[in-house]
This record gives C-alpha cells, sequence and structure tokens, in this order.
C-alpha cells in the first residue's frame, strides 16, 4: 500500500481535521490548484474543500501573470467559496485579503496593520508582495475558487532576478518563520468565521479593517484597464461594494471596479506606524 501524501508531516485527513473543513486534497505538484478546484466543484465537492499543492507549475496571477510558486516554501492552495448573491462576489477578493492579512499578523506577532492590502488582491509587508489573491468562479455555478499564494520560507536569493526588487516573503521581510499549518488554519477560521461572505456590502468593521490596511491610500497611482484611458490619482480607499476610489487633481472622486493598479514614481503614501512586534 503506498503511503499518504503529507503535507508538513500530516496527511489530508489530519489537516482536514486539525481546520475543521469538510475535505483536503494534498498534491505533489500541479499546474494550478484552482484548475483542480474548479474541477472538484463541478463534480460535487462541499464548500470550504480545501486543494493544497506542494508546488504550482503554472500558477497565475490577477492579470495571468505566472505566480512563482516553489516546493516547499510558500502556501499554494484554493478554497471553495459558497458565495450565493451575486453581488458579494466582486467582493470576496478583498474579503479574502482581510482574513489572509490578519492571519499573518496573528501568527507572525506583527502588529495590526503591518500586513497592508493593495487593492483588490495583493498583500503587501514593508512594501514587499508577500501573497497574491485570484478569484475565480466555479464551474456549474457552485460557487467561488478563492486561489492563494503565500511567500512564507524564502529567502531573498530565492527569488528570480526580475522579482527580487519587489517580492518577498515572511521569513524574509518579517524574519519569521511560522509554520503553514498554522497560518492556512488561522486564515480558514477568520475566513470561515466572518460571517458576512454572502453579503453584498462591507460592514462597518470590514471597511474599518481594510482602512487600516489599505497600502494604496494617499499614493499617487494610475489605473488600467478599467475604461478606455488609464485613471491617475490619489488612491482613496474603497465603497462599500468594493470599487476602488481614486482623487483627482481637481478633488473628484472615480470609482474603479475593475483594472491593473501601478503606484507612480515619488509615491510615498501614508506613513507606517513603526515595525512589527516580536516573534511567536
Amino acid at each position: 500500500m503506498n503511503p499518504q501524501p503529507r503535507w508538513d508531516r500530516r496527511t489530508a485527513g489530519e489537516w482536514a481535521v486539525a481546520w475543521d473543513v469538510p475535505k483536503v486534497v494534498l498534491l505533489e505538484a500541479v499546474g494550478s490548484t484552482n484548475d483542480v478546484a474548479r474541477d472538484r466543484a463541478g463534480s460535487g465537492a462541499r464548500p470550504f474543500t480545501v486543494i493544497l499543492a506542494e508546488e504550482q507549475l503554472r500558477g497565475r496571477g490577477r492579470s495571468g501573470d505566472p505566480w512563482f510558486s516553489p516546493p516547499g516554501t510558500g502556501i499554494w492552495m484554493s478554497v471553495l467559496i459558497p458565495i450565493r448573491n451575486a453581488a458579494a462576489v466582486p467582493l470576496l477578493p478583498l474579503r479574502v485579503g482581510l482574513a489572509l492579512s490578519e492571519a499573518v499578523e496573528s501568527v507572525s506577532g506583527a502588529l495590526p496593520g503591518t500586513a497592508r492590502l493593495k487593492w483588490p488582491n495583493d498583500l503587501m509587508v514593508l512594501d514587499r508582495k508577500i501573497a497574491g489573491i485570484l478569484c475565480e468562479s466555479a464551474r456549474e455555478r457552485s460557487g467561488v475558487v478563492a486561489g492563494v499564494g503565500i511567500n512564507v520560507l524564502q529567502g531573498m536569493e530565492d527569488f528570480p532576478d526580475h522579482l527580487r526588487g519587489r517580492a518577498g516573503s515572511l521569513k524574509s521581510v518579517l524574519g519569521v518563520e511560522p509554520g503553514r499549518g498554522r497560518l492556512v488554519g488561522e486564515f480558514l477560521r477568520i475566513l470561515r468565521d466572518g460571517g458576512a461572505l454572502d453579503s453584498g456590502s462591507l460592514s462597518s468593521d470590514e471597511k474599518g479593517a481594510w482602512e487600516l490596511r489599505d497600502w494604496l491610500r494617499e499614493r499617487r497611482i494610475r489605473v488600467a484597464g478599467a475604461v478606455s484611458d488609464p485613471v491617475a490619482g490619489w488612491g482613496a480607499g474603497v465603497t462599500d461594494d468594493g470599487a476602488l476610489r481614486v482623487r483627482g487633481a481637481d478633488g473628484g472622486v472615480l470609482e474603479v471596479r475593475s483594472g491593473s493598479v501601478e503606484v507612480l514614481p515619488g509615491s510615498e503614501g501614508p506613513v507606517h506606524e513603526g515595525p512589527p512586534s516580536g516573534q511567536n
């Protein structure tokens, strides 16, 4: 009999119990965990089924860019999220980002607000991209697949040259090496217990949490792909339905619901409230 696959020394069944989810699928190497999750959703997989790979060979970001997913260094996973309200779908990347940022702060011992969010789907720590989120419709109208890639254990020398100037990991940026299983468990707990996944608007608590972690606020930005011409101005928060607010030079505010955000040179953004506190 072949031994059951393990991830950080535990089997899929052991992780399912530890994380209180119906099923965990462990894969050694896969093209994309989102693709596997969408297939499983079409075959009737239950909500909060988790697909977890040690390595992704064709991991991708929101714009289709490849996501660097080497073995043994990060968390490459997808979760099936049950959403019945169509108005809640655009908010899912923001809610996943909030859950992830709070989980990172919890397991690393960092101050609230250390893990910041770049609308709509990136997690930044000390101006380094630590994680990305890709939410896609599941097949057969069975919910949404939330894919998450988190850099945990890489050293800066482990990143390709073209990523070294902007990417980071919890180890390289914060100097901590939290257990990957503990981080996944905390993320799933916060995401599942938030109670607002099917709501079509952000609650006051969610808005406050986003404002605390808003990486784009008061930065000079350009948003491409939202309309025929790029939108430029300063980040001014998000709306209740998840749109990015961009304040122009004339003081007017535009609401952007899709597009790729570029931070313009010379943009300092808000002052960081100090270094992260301690370790576990």
